[in-house]
């Protein structure tokens, strides 16, 4: 695979995000699925990551959880983070589907429509990110 060059201005603009599954189901205790998951935020990332040879987001890290997920993403600020963000969920739903049909009757929609979003200059708490989560439906 070709390395990849990240322009100052992607690596300079950090986000950290946490999205979280409907209803706080614990889907993500399946191993595989969880695996499965951060397989589909890589895949977006190759798909959708790079357009033309410009960077628009790469993700620095992936932290699955029993209901949710933490990423930090450099993204280009042309792009925005939450088109980043839906290109990273809808991946991870087609993929999820398509590992596990059984989760489409089970959960038809998987993740809710908020996403947190915050600047990693400010590091987030775990108390804060415990808060947005429990606050979810």
């Amino acid at each position: 695979m070709k390395e990849l060059i990240i322009p100052d201005l992607v690596k300079n603009n950090r986000c950290e995000i946490v999205f979280c599954v409907k209803y706080k189901r614990k889907i993500f205790k399946d191993a595989r699925l969880a695996e499965c998951v951060e397989m589909a935020f890589r895949a977006a990332e190759e798909e959708h990551g790079t357009v033309k040879g410009k960077v628009q987001f790469v993700v620095d890290k992936i932290e699955v959880f029993d209901s949710y997920v933490r990423l930090e993403i450099n993204f280009d600020p042309k792009f925005g983070a939450y088109n980043a963000v839906t290109k990273l969920k809808r991946t991870a739903v087609r993929r999820m589907h398509e590992f596990d049909p059984s989760l489409h009757s089970r959960l038809p929609s998987i993740w809710t429509h908020n996403t947190y979003f915050k600047t990693i200059g400010e590091q987030s708490s775990d108390e804060d990110i415990q808060a947005y989560v429990d606050s979810q439906n």
